[in-house]
């Protein structure tokens, strides 16, 4: 971890007018597998800016930490907005996994082998799908245009929304991004539903 670089907190916008999220970024492009990673606070707001730090580390990681390519733009359209530094960031690798296995398929449980890296981006052992569910996929890079729709997708879940109400689902990366949420932050029986209006809206 490069930590000069790292710690600093950001506020993104959200996408179809969800408000704003807060992401913290870590710099971990000297591990040669990642370039930055991006953990999201479990704070967002409707348009009142927060520059309280500690309000925002202590609600809680929301996502993440998210497999970004490069460090957040803070100029322009949709730019974010440095709010501070949490001193206190993560220095370690954080658990995460992988398989060797086309991710594609609507539902990861019925993938194998899953691996479980703990605090190497090396040594794994190998797990069933649910001991490693609820961590990321750290291999998978998140396009930062992408990460906000990330946020917005698994919110729109939660709210009881149908997410393709929002997102047109015949485009592969929105399915893609949809698949990844649903796999990671839900339980399988959510995923099992979720997975059934997808099969009928790109049928």
């Amino acid at each position: 971890m490069i930590n000069k670089n790292s710690g600093f907190i950001f506020r993104f916008p959200l996408e179809k007018g969800l408000g704003y999220g807060y992401s913290e970024i870590l710099d971990s492009s000297d591990s040669k597998t990642w370039e930055y990673l991006a953990i999201i606070y479990n704070f967002f707001d409707q348009g009142e800016m927060c520059m309280d730090i500690s309000r925002i580390v202590s609600s809680g990681i929301y996502m993440g930490p998210l497999n970004i390519i490069k460090y957040p733009n803070t100029k322009g359209k949709n730019a974010w907005k440095l709010i501070g530094r949490n001193e206190n960031f993560s220095k370690v690798i954080p658990p995460h996994k992988s398989v060797p296995a086309d991710i594609r398929n609507y539902d990861w449980s019925k993938l194998k082998p899953w691996r479980y890296f703990e605090d190497s981006i090396f040594n794994f052992t190998e797990v069933d799908y649910e001991k490693v569910r609820f961590i990321e996929y750290l291999n998978l890079i998140t396009h930062n245009d992408s990460l906000p729709k990330k946020v917005t997708m698994k919110k729109l879940i939660e709210m009881g929304e149908k997410v393709d109400n929002y997102y047109d689902f015949s485009d592969q990366g929105n399915r893609n991004i949809f698949v990844q949420v649903i796999n990671t932050y839900f339980s399988q029986e959510k995923v099992e539903d979720l997975i059934k209006d997808l099969i009928n809206r790109v049928n």
